[in-house]
């Protein structure tokens, strides 16, 4: 007799719970690196950062695959400033 104390549904929420966490930053990161390499100086540089949010996209695509959603999301995903990212990333330092 198999007798469930909500630890099976707890898992699974927080599960999910961490997906989206995941979503939120790895797009928050993401839009960092692309808003980076578009204001960057030194050519060669440009290079490196944009392989860096090549890899943000794939994790992201993970995460959102975790949380329900399909692996593929915008197309062309929006670059944020340097502000921006420190105002989305300040919800996470405090």
């Amino acid at each position: 007799l198999y007798v469930d104390n909500g630890s099976a549904f707890r898992a699974r929420h927080l599960a999910l719970v961490c997906a989206k966490l995941g979503v939120t930053l790895e797009t928050t990161l993401l839009g960092a690196y692309l808003g980076a390499v578009a204001g960057l100086q030194t050519d060669a540089l440009k290079e490196p950062v944009a392989r860096i949010a090549a890899n943000e996209a794939q994790h992201l695509s993970v995460f959102r695959r975790l949380s329900g959603f399909g692996p593929i999301g915008t197309s062309f995903p929006r670059a944020l400033t340097v502000d921006e990212a420190s105002d989305a990333l300040d919800a996470f330092a405090s």
